[in-house]
C-alpha cells in the first residue's frame, strides 16, 4: 500500500505541474425491467428467481487526465478514472450482488461499498483507471490501474487476457482495466511493436498475469504473437486483421496450456469474423466462436453464466461453438439502431440484443435496448427463458 501512495503522490505532482489538465464523464440513470419464465426452470430453481423484477442505476463517472511539458528525459501523462454508482430494486437486495460489488479483481482494492449491504439502496465507488505515463521517443512505460487492449476481434478476445470484457454488460463502455506494468517499443520498420506486459497477484503468484506481445504488418495484414503466463496456464496465443474484397476480415486465437491440472484445465479457443459497410450505411458482421472448454449439451445455468459481468479470455462463452451476427444503422443523425444475434451450436440456446438510440443534444442521449434469452425446453421447443428492458439516458460533461 505504501507503494501505491507514493505512486500517487507521484501522480498528483505531474498532475499539478502538467501542462494540461482534461477533466470530464457523464452521468446516466439506467432503469430496467426483467421477466422470467419460471416454467423452463427445474423444480428445485423455480423458486430462485421472481416472475418479474426492476432494476436501478444511476452512474457518474469522472475522468482526469493531465498532460506534462516535455522534457529532454520525455513526457509523463496522469489517468484517473472514478466509477460512482447507486443501485437500487431486486438485485441489489441480495447479499450477493453486494458482496461481488466489494471484490476488487485487481493486486489492489479500490472499491468501496459506502453503506452496510443489507441497505435497499446501495452507494459504491471504483477507481477503474489510475495510471502514470512515460514516453520518450520509440519507448512508451504506463504503471498502475489501466486498460491492457491486445484484442482484434470485436467481440471474442482470446489474446485479451489481462482485461477481458462481457458483451452484455454494456453499460460499462470504457471495460474492464487491470492492475499492471506495461512496455511498449516501436521498432525501427514502422510497422512493427514489441509490448511486455505483466500484471501481479499479491496473495498467489501463480495467479498473476504476464506476457509478450510482437505486432506488424504483412501484406496489408496486422498480425500479432504473444506468449505468457496467467493464471496456472502458459499462453500462446495470434490473431491478425485485414479485408477481402472489401470486407474486414479478422481472428484470433490462443492455446492455455495448464501447469496444474488440479487446478486448470488445457484449453484452445478461436474467434474468426468477417465485418461489411453497405453503401446505404448499414454495417454488418458475422462471426463464430470455438472454445475447447464450452459445453456440447450447455443446461440452462450455462445460460445464466452467460450473463455474468466478468468473463475470461480463456473461457469466453459457455458453449463449445458460438455463432454472432450483428448490425447497426443510423437512421438519420438522431436516431439509431442495432441488432445482435448469438446463437449456441446445437441451437439449444440464443440471445437476441436488440436496441435504439437517440440523441436528444450535443451531450445528451438516450437509448432502448432489450436482452432477450431463449433457451430449448423439455418438450424440446424454444421458449423465452428472461428478457430485460433496460432505458437509459445519459448527460455527458
Amino acid at each position: 500500500m505504501k507503494k501505491y501512495i507514493v505512486f500517487a503522490l507521484l501522480a498528483v505532482s505531474v498532475a499539478v505541474q502538467s501542462q494540461s489538465v482534461d477533466i470530464g464523464g457523464y452521468l446516466k440513470y439506467l432503469p430496467s425491467q426483467t421477466f422470467v419464465n419460471k416454467g423452463v426452470l427445474p423444480p428445485f430453481a423455480q423458486g430462485l428467481l421472481p416472475s418479474s423484477f426492476d432494476d436501478h442505476l444511476i452512474h457518474n463517472r469522472l475522468n482526469l487526465r493531465a498532460y506534462s511539458k516535455s522534457y529532454s528525459f520525455g513526457e509523463f501523462n496522469f489517468e484517473m478514472g472514478l466509477r460512482n454508482r447507486i443501485f437500487y430494486g431486486y438485485q441489489s437486495s441480495q447479499p450477493s450482488f453486494a458482496n461481488a460489488l466489494e471484490q476488487d479483481p485487481g493486486a489492489v482494492d479500490m472499491r468501496w461499498l459506502w453503506n452496510s449491504a443489507d441497505d435497499d439502496v446501495l452507494f459504491h465507488s471504483e477507481i477503474d483507471r489510475l495510471n502514470l505515463t512515460w514516453m520518450l521517443g520509440d519507448w512508451t512505460v504506463r504503471v498502475g490501474r489501466q486498460r491492457i487492449n491486445w484484442g482484434i476481434h470485436n467481440v471474442f478476445n482470446p489474446n485479451d487476457i489481462f482485461n477481458q470484457y462481457n458483451y452484455f454488460d454494456f453499460d460499462y463502455e470504457e471495460r474492464p482495466g487491470s492492475d499492471a506494468v506495461l512496455i511498449q517499443r516501436y521498432l525501427g520498420d514502422g510497422f512493427s511493436s514489441l509490448e511486455v506486459a505483466y500484471s501481479p497477484n499479491f496473495t498467489d503468484a501463480r495467479r498473476s498475469t504476464g506476457a509478450i506481445l510482437y505486432k506488424s504488418n504483412v501484406s496489408g495484414y496486422d498480425w500479432q504473437a504473444l506468449l505468457g503466463y496467467s493464471f496456472y496456464d502458459i499462453v500462446l496465443g495470434g490473431g491478425w486483421a485485414g479485408s477481402i474484397g472489401g470486407a474486414g476480415f479478422k481472428g484470433e486465437a490462443a492455446y492455455y496450456l495448464s501447469t496444474d491440472t488440479a487446478l486448470s484445465e488445457s484449453n484452445f479457443t478461436m474467434s474468426v469474423g468477417a465485418d461489411y459497410l453497405f453503401s446505404n450505411g448499414i454495417y454488418a458482421s458475422a462471426s463464430v466462436l470455438y472454445n475447447g472448454l464450452g459445453q456440447v449439451n450447455p443446461s440452462i445455468f450455462d445460460q445464466l453464466a452467460l450473463q455474468q459481468t466478468r468473463l475470461s479470455s480463456k473461457n469466453i462463452f459457455p458453449y463449445r461453438v458460438t455463432f454472432m451476427l450483428n448490425g447497426n444503422y443510423s437512421i438519420n443523425p438522431l436516431w439509431g439502431v442495432t441488432l445482435a444475434w448469438f446463437q449456441s451450436h446445437n441451437l439449444a440456446q440464443a440471445a437476441l440484443v436488440p436496441g435504439i438510440t437517440y440523441s436528444i443534444s450535443n451531450n445528451w442521449d438516450a437509448m432502448i435496448m432489450a436482452q432477450i434469452f431463449s433457451v430449448r425446453d423439455g418438450n424440446e421447443n424454444m421458449a423465452l427463458f428472461n428478457s430485460a428492458i433496460y432505458g437509459r439516458v445519459k448527460w455527458s460533461f
